[in-house]
């Protein structure tokens, strides 16, 4: 951690001491994980041959019943959040979810309505805005994310970036690990 970017990480630690313990001791426990290679191991597997978003839409019908793509929907699509230079928003893209499980959680929402939706990590919210597009064009609806993002997106003011501000009144965003979130959240 040098520079501006590790001066910011140190910034925020700083605070989180002050107003948020057991924020900060869910981003040492990560790190000390990390470290010592106890943190979730990363598998790969060949993906196998992807449906288009159409195909997907069309099956999702089939199984869930047929629902209309509404005004939400257009303005995720159109919505493309500044973006800078630098580790946080390098990092950014390469967490950042993509419109095809977008298109997919966004037809799962309209044909199942649900009131509740709890999602897990969020770096820069693409999948909460196609989410929160879902709950929006059904008119109900309250979108849980829970989410320990790097610090590098926090720094970089990216974390939820991709989520336009309209959709935002039926979003609460819970920061902090799941482990220790979800149990109370559920």
């Amino acid at each position: 951690m040098g520079g501006r970017e590790g001066s910011a990480r140190w910034a925020l630690a700083g605070r989180l001491a002050l107003r948020d313990v057991p924020l900060l001791l869910d981003y040492a426990r990560g790190y000390l994980e990390a470290r010592i290679g106890r943190g979730e191991a990363q598998v790969h597997r060949e993906v196998p041959d992807a449906l288009s978003p159409e195909e997907g839409r069309r099956r999702l019908r089939e199984l869930a019943g047929a629902w209309e793509e509404g005004p939400a929907l257009s303005r995720v699509r159109a919505w493309t959040p500044p973006v800078g230079e630098g580790e946080g928003e390098r990092l950014a893209t390469l967490l950042a979810g993509d419109a095809s499980l977008g298109e997919l959680v966004y037809g799962l929402v309209r044909a199942t309505r649900p009131e509740v939706v709890v999602e897990t990590g969020v770096a820069t919210g693409v999948t909460s805005a196609y989410l929160l597009a879902g709950l929006a064009d059904n008119g109900a609806g309250t979108l849980h994310s829970v989410d320990l993002p790097p610090t590098a997106l926090i720094t970089g003011g990216h974390v939820g970036a991709a989520v336009p501000a309209e959709l935002r009144q039926r979003w609460r965003y819970h920061w902090g690990a799941s482990r220790r979130l979800l149990p109370r959240l559920l």
